[in-house]
């Protein structure tokens, strides 16, 4: 009976249109919900998984850097925790949910817990696949499985790359294939949807899109024993709003002070195209990850480029791993302009990079530890509003790093307990 159900659920959304599809997709994360929860003769067949990440970060200096990070010692956004609950409903249906509780700074909104809620239908060669629901925007290398911090060499991913793509799940419907090449397997997946998202502005500051976006793309990956290939492109419409720190002149006893105040304000950045390369291996002890990303849109954001190496080394059965990331910015030409009021934001440029040295320690197959160290610098004039928000300086409405007593760099020194079982 519930199978006739379902079924019946996907052939409604095969006979409307593009809207009624949308709306169909909104509702997927209930079904799930109750397939998942409400059919007790499916409750002995739900596994059940449980991921923890507890991050403790601490900069030297007054400043906002891709993650928000202030300089005390702070549970930082990467700490999160999670719930997932998978269920195979016949030979060809299945359904997931992953629910992720973490800090946000969605402004005016309810944070959403649901990362993502997908049913998923094998066609008989078990080699295509199409899903549909909340589906995570297939990008990186660690799109589908970016919250569980166990399973990569990060407390924070390189924020340079990871945050120029800034939707990560959307409502979607994707099909994909998978083919025998050589002794390895080509897979080329295939996407499209929209809706409102939670917008990643700078690291833990949010916004949320002021008009549904509407997305599509495609991803070609390669896999053949422990080398992965990736390679994305999507091409979406973004609009946001949020409220922007900026500063504003404030009379005193003393004279003129500067006070950072919250702006709201809007952008529209038209049609924006994200791509992204990368690979991860293993090479006897040695890892190696790498990626490239780069934003192009209409308006605001011109071109903006990044990418970071991730070499490691492991010892003692693998349970002990160091590695090093170096992770730049490339290219970062924006052309912000937005008046409110006497708040004028334009023409801002500025790159950085950084440097993190970590140590991951496996204590078992569930519970790894973490060190990293980290030192990010910015160069090439300015800086980049979307990374970067120096602590205030006298006289400087956006200070600049190196100038008026701004620092150029920040240290960053973070620990954190990843927990998965």
């Amino acid at each position: 009976m519930r199978n006739n159900i379902i079924r019946a659920y996907i052939k409604v959304g095969e006979k409307s249109d593009i809207l009624g599809v949308i709306t169909l997709i909104k509702k997927t994360v209930m079904l799930v919900a109750i397939l998942l929860t409400c059919n007790k003769s499916m409750a002995s067949e739900v596994d059940w998984k449980f991921f923890m990440s507890t991050a403790v970060t601490e900069s030297t200096n007054g400043i906002l850097t891709d993650d928000g990070v202030f300089p005390t010692q702070n549970a930082s956004r990467f700490s999160k925790l999670g719930v997932s609950a998978y269920t195979m409903i016949d030979d060809h249906l299945d359904a997931i949910v992953n629910l992720v509780f973490k800090q946000s700074n969605l402004y005016n909104k309810i944070y959403n817990p649901v990362d993502y809620g997908v049913v998923s239908y094998h066609l008989t060669n078990n080699l295509s696949t199409l899903r549909f629901g909340v589906l995570r925007v297939p990008v990186w290398l660690i799109s589908d499985n970016l919250e569980v911090g166990i399973l990569h060499p990060w407390i924070r991913p390189p924020m340079e790359v990871y945050s120029l793509n800034p939707f990560s799940s959307l409502n979607m419907v994707s099909f994909d294939n998978s083919f025998n090449l050589g002794q390895g397997k080509l897979k080329i997946d295939t996407y499209a949807g929209g809706g409102a998202s939670e917008v990643y502005l700078r690291g833990n500051v949010t916004a949320q899109t002021s008009e549904d976006v509407r997305l599509y793309g495609a991803t070609l990956s390669y896999e053949l024993e422990k080398l992965f290939l990736r390679a994305s492109y999507n091409r979406a419409s973004v609009a946001i709003e949020a409220d922007i720190p900026t500063s504003t002149v404030v009379p005193s006893t003393g004279g003129a002070q500067y006070m950072r105040v919250f702006t709201p304000m809007k952008w529209d950045l038209g049609w924006t195209n994200f791509t992204s390369l990368g690979l991860k291996t293993e090479l006897g002890r040695f890892i190696l990850w790498a990626e490239y990303a780069s934003e192009k849109s209409e308006r605001v954001i011109n071109i903006k480029s990044a990418a970071y190496a991730t070499l490691g080394y492991q010892i003692i059965n693998n349970k002990l791993s160091v590695h090093f990331t170096h992770s730049k910015e490339l290219e970062a030409d924006h052309s912000l302009h937005q008046a409110y009021k006497y708040t004028v934001v334009g023409s801002v440029k500025g790159k950085q990079y950084t440097n993190t040295l970590g140590i991951n320690y496996f204590l078992n197959n569930y519970t790894s530890l973490k060190i990293d160290v980290s030192e990010s610098r910015f160069y090439d004039g300015g800086f980049d509003f979307s990374d970067y928000y120096p602590a205030q300086a006298s006289g400087n409405n956006f200070p600049v790093p190196g100038e008026n007593g701004v620092p150029d760099k920040a240290n960053l020194y973070s620990a954190s307990i990843d927990v998965s079982f």
